[in-house]
């Protein structure tokens, strides 16, 4: 992995190229954060943050006791609303609720962990040593 950003942003990037690419196909299981980890030679805590940062795009979901499965091939768009001023925003009755997408499911008879989703690429040795101090 190369070290021009944090740790974390590169095994996220890794990953949403990965995704992109078909790699890691929507309804696949990815790999155990440990497999993750183990892979691309860094900790399980940046393994947590890479895919948090995937979750909050849209592009995973974790299940609780089955691992974290791959939702969408792109994220998905954040909604912007622009207001000339403050007075448009009280326009708005205190009472408007928010308003909760439906969640897809996506179950996979895959197997967990397909050799190009998350892996290191051909010729690619882990690292030696340890990258982060414990």
């Amino acid at each position: 992995m190369s070290r021009k950003g944090a740790l974390h942003q590169d095994l996220e990037a890794r990953l949403r190229d990965d995704i992109a690419a078909g790699a890691c196909p929507v309804g696949l299981a990815l790999p155990t954060e440990h497999e993750l980890a183990e892979r691309h030679g860094v900790s399980r805590s940046t393994v947590r943050r890479a895919l948090a940062s995937l979750r909050a795009a849209g592009l995973v979901e974790p299940r609780k006791g089955h691992g974290t499965f791959v939702i969408a091939d792109r994220p998905r768009p954040g909604f912007v609303q622009t207001l000339s001023d403050f007075g448009e925003l009280l326009q708005y009755p205190e009472g408007t609720r928010r308003a909760h997408p439906t969640r897809r499911r996506w179950w996979s008879s895959a197997p967990r962990g397909r050799s190009g989703c998350g892996s290191r690429p051909s010729g690619a040795s882990a690292p030696t040593g340890s990258p982060l101090p414990r």
